[in-house]
């Protein structure tokens, strides 16, 4: 898995592997709703296990829309894939629980370290589109 500095043959020890990408938040429609207004310019990538990724999208407010996925073979070495599989949106207001469910389609994103990265992902979320993408100023992502 390329998926922010994470390799497809990560160790155990890799897990929980934080990393942050600056750019352009250009589409977050969760649900059927559009967060792009609110889309904060910082992406933030952790490795809960070696085979999966977390995605985190800061949103004005404290509000943060965080999606999981498992890997998928890449299509290229330079493209990878993770299978959607949860979402969880917290609004960042105390006394608000987070709300999430499963999530279905696919993301596809390249290797931040060698330049632009755009991470992509098409789905669903209880029956209502999910579309997201950023693209990163083309800087390395810090750890």
């Amino acid at each position: 898995m390329v998926a922010v500095g994470v390799s497809h043959n990560a160790a155990a020890g890799d897990a929980d592997q934080q990393m942050a990408l600056r750019g352009e938040c250009v589409r977050l429609l969760v649900s059927g709703k559009d967060f792009t207004p609110g889309c904060e310019p910082v992406l933030i990538s952790k490795s809960p296990s070696a085979d999966s990724i977390q995605f985190q999208f800061l949103v004005k407010n404290g509000a943060t829309l965080s999606i999981v996925g498992s890997d998928l073979p890449g299509p290229t070495d330079d493209i990878d894939q993770i299978k959607l599989v949860r979402f969880e949106l917290n609004l960042g207001i105390q006394g608000v629980a987070s709300s999430g469910g499963q999530a279905s389609g696919q993301c596809t994103f390249n290797n931040p370290f060698a330049g632009k990265m755009t991470l992509s992902c098409e789905g669903t979320v209880k029956s209502k589109p999910l579309s997201l993408v950023f693209i990163s100023d083309g800087k390395a992502p810090q750890q």
